[in-house]
Formats: C-alpha cells, structure tokens, sequence
C-alpha cells in the first residue's frame, strides 16, 4: 500500500501546486465577514488572499515551504499588515489553540490524504481549533464512474478502492490522490459533526477533467454530543 504524498506536495514550485477548486458561493451565502477562517493545505493563498479581500480573518498552512513562501509574496502584494497568516505545518498537528477559529476549510485537500488514519487524525484536529458550534466547509471530489479504469489499475498498488496514481504527461507519477464516496465522508465526520448541507457538483480536476465532487458545510457538534453519540438539528 502506497503511503502518504506529503514528499510529493514538498516538490511543488510556487504557484505550481494544483488549485483547481473554487470557494462554492455557498460559504458567502452561510459564514459572515469578520469570521476567523483557517485554511488547511494553503498552497500558494489563493483561498486566503480572496477571503482577506472580502473582509474575513484568515490563516493558512501547508506542508510546502515553497508554496508558503509564495503565498506570503502574493499577500504582500495586497498590502496586508499581518506577517503570520500563512505557516509551514503538518494537517495531523497544528500549532493552533484549541477553540479558536470559526470555520475551517478543506478545499480539495482530503483528495491527498492516503492513510484513513491520517484522515481521521486531521478531522480530529479540525474539530479541536473550532470553537462551539463552529464549522467545517469541505469541498473535494467525489468517487466517479469515468475513473473505474483508473482505480482498478491502482488498487493491486493503493489497497484501497478509489485510491489512484495522478500522473504528468510523461506518466511520472505527480502524487496520489482519493475521490471520497458520500459513506466515507458521512463515516469520517458523524461523530464529531451534524450535517447542515452536502452538496453534489463537478469539479475540475488538475489536468482539466471534469470530475464528480461534493461540498459539506458541517457543524461541531458539543463536547457531550461528541461523547454520547447524539445528534444536534440542523439549523434552519
């Protein structure tokens, strides 16, 4: 079975780094300006430098320093005043007090988390920086028909169903990635999470492919609801 893409993502220049997934106007519609965003997997900034322009507090890591450092050029660019927005981190540990931000996002990023322990660790870390009631908004692509091809070819290597090999035009392999079905995603997020809006969309993929994709918004649930198993209503 094929590890984690972390050396992978490390490899990426600058802009370089796929971002090929934008913020569905569903986030403006629910999570006012003026809330504290943390943005997980970065990249170059363009998620935190477009919420920054509308008004909201934003911060971002990732794993590439290189990207990190771009990010904070374009952030310069805007004439913003603070110089720790964006920080080298690893999603399983963040240097991030509990209960401190409002909404955290994952935009196309649980695709690149191999190991379904890493997966549910970075959900864990999520659910420990928000803070009561705060909320996740994850957006990524979804298991799809036209990629069976793809994933049985991968799977005597992934060991996992929907698991693939995203590869350059030369067939190097660029990094691994995961299209989630709607049960993984449910599984992953029901103890720690109530539903409020799971979205089915398309998505274009890094080499230009149109993909099945889905965006959740998702609220913490309290501490006794995590511990007993119960379920918060959803918010009319």
């Amino acid at each position: 079975m094929i590890m984690g893409s972390e050396e992978n993502w490390k490899n990426f220049r600058g802009k370089k780094i796929p971002s090929s997934v934008d913020l569905d106007d569903l986030f403006f519609e629910k999570i006012v300006p003026g809330c504290r965003v943390l943005d997980f997997g970065c990249g170059w900034g363009k998620v935190v430098l477009q919420l920054h322009e509308k008004g909201y507090q934003v911060e971002g890591f990732d794993i590439n320093f290189q990207a990190v450092k771009q990010a904070q050029k374009e952030l310069n660019k805007l004439s913003l005043s603070s110089n720790e927005v964006f920080i080298q981190a690893d999603a399983r540990n963040i240097p991030y007090s509990n209960n401190s931000f409002d909404v955290c996002i994952l935009q196309a990023f649980l695709t690149t988390i191999i190991p379904p322990s890493d997966r549910t660790q970075i959900i864990d870390e999520v659910f420990r920086v928000l803070k009561p009631n705060g909320y996740l908004y994850l957006a990524d692509f979804a298991r799809d028909s036209r990629y069976l091809k793809r994933y049985h070819e991968s799977y005597a290597l992934t060991g996992e169903m929907g698991t693939f090999l995203v590869k350059d035009d030369k067939g190097n392999t660029l990094y691994p990635a995961h299209h989630y079905t709607t049960e993984e995603i449910e599984l992953l997020l029901n103890s720690l999470f109530t539903f409020e809006i799971f979205k089915k969309t398309v998505f274009t993929s890094y080499h230009g492919n149109r993909v099945n994709g889905f965006v959740v918004l998702a609220q913490k649930k309290d501490e006794t609801s995590k511990k007993d198993g119960t379920t918060n209503e959803v918010k009319k």
